[in-house]
């Protein structure tokens, strides 16, 4: 259901917000355990429909990072395993569909892992698109951390919600629902109460503490940092707010949109409690404060969701459950989304998302998987992630 059909001419308007700036990133197979000067600095062209005079951007990670070397001096180590690097690649290649992946570490935020396979979108891994229902982790912490719902609260799921002179389909009839079964099932109607108890403006202050609209600190020049329309993204675009838009940006659609880069760095965040910056520069390399950014959801409620995160993929209801390996518990949450922000992809096939951390009990690394009209995340998205945890047991032991 396309549910924010009504703000197409606006979002075609200012498509250009979602994709930039891209870095137009070429193969992640050229990345190295070391970036050496020779690489040259070819410069990148601006993304179609991005206003005149913007600058121009690296081909690759190699030339980013070559860049970057130049400008600090002394060769880089990167935090990239080239062990789970191609273990990465290489699930990609078994799934044989476009889109990309990143693995970080869920303590630290170092980039362990990057791909991507380029399919309509030239660069999926710097393409903002929408997240779906990943995000439904990050509302269910907030409305527990704002007191508007207990966890034990069922929501009747009737398959159709009614908003202001409309109304807003979930998927399935689910009937009652608790926030723990509402992550499982992913129930739309639950969210969609969620976020209409919040309102867009608490909505958005919560989804910019995961660091939604933000960059993620990664050192790589022209990062793009996706949209979170609050209130007065709407104003300023032009366009009456009304409450349903809440609703809409609440399971991930419309105009909000992130990378797989931002995903990853959220879900650090809710795996422990702290929003690492992104680094992909061993730690002695890194000049900055990198220290993570405290969040302020409690153990309790992020131990609730971590458990529902891991029934999504433990539970015989779970839209997850392809992503479950035998060695460890992991906590998930797949996501079916529209590209989101631009006309050219509005009539391909939905998007697949799985984002999770894990051991779910002791959450070491993040892995997030996009894949570019996946439709289904459970059926796209989690297998590959699956088979990228099961690699990164096997290394690790």
């Amino acid at each position: 259901m396309k549910q924010w059909g009504e703000m197409k001419e606006m979002l075609n308007r200012y498509r250009w917000m979602a994709a930039m700036p891209i870095l137009l990133l070429a193969a992640t197979g050229i990345l190295e355990c070391r970036v050496r000067p020779q690489h040259s600095g070819t410069a990148g062209v601006a993304p179609a429909g991005s206003p005149a005079g913007k600058a121009d951007y690296p081909r690759s990670v190699a030339e980013a990072l070559t860049q970057y070397e130049q400008q600090h001096g002394g060769p880089l180590d990167l935090t990239i395993d080239t062990r789970l690097q191609g273990a990465v690649e290489s699930a990609f290649e078994t799934a044989d569909k476009p889109g990309a992946a990143v693995v970080v570490d869920a303590r630290s935020g170092a980039v362990l892992a990057l791909h991507q396979v380029s399919g309509l979108v030239t660069d999926p891994l710097w393409q903002a698109t929408c997240p779906g229902s990943t995000v439904k982790a990050f509302l269910a912490l907030a409305v527990l951390h704002e007191g508007v719902v207990r966890p034990d609260e069922t929501i009747e799921c009737t398959g159709t919600y009614p908003v202001e002179e409309t109304s807003f389909s979930c998927f399935n009839t689910h009937g009652p629902l608790d926030l723990s079964l509402a992550l499982v099932t992913s129930c739309n109607l639950y969210f969609y109460e969620m976020a209409h108890r919040l309102g867009i403006d608490r909505l958005a202050l919560h989804y910019g503490q995961f660091g939604v609209g933000q960059p993620t600190g990664i050192e790589l020049p022209g990062e793009t940092v996706g949209v979170l329309p609050d209130r007065q993204w709407w104003t300023k675009n032009e366009v009456e707010y009304r409450d349903r838009y809440a609703l809409i940006v609440g399971i991930g659609h419309g105009p909000m949109v992130m990378t797989p880069l931002q995903l990853a760095r959220a879900y650090a965040g809710v795996a422990t409690g702290k929003l690492p910056r992104l680094t992909l520069l061993e730690k002695t390399q890194t000049a900055d404060d990198t220290s993570p950014i405290e969040l302020p959801y409690s153990n309790e409620h992020r131990a609730a969701v971590t458990q529902a995160l891991r029934s999504v993929v433990d539970h015989e209801q779970g839209t997850g459950q392809r992503a479950k390996v035998n060695e460890f518990g992991i906590a998930g949450k797949t996501g079916t989304a529209e590209f989101g922000g631009s006309w050219e992809f509005e009539a391909q096939p939905d998007n697949g998302w799985f984002a999770g951390y894990g051991p779910a009990i002791d959450p070491q690394i993040v892995v997030v998987v996009f894949v570019e009209g996946g439709q289904n995340g459970g059926q796209s998205a989690a297998p590959i992630a699956g088979q990228i945890f099961r690699m990164w047991h096997s290394i690790t032991q």
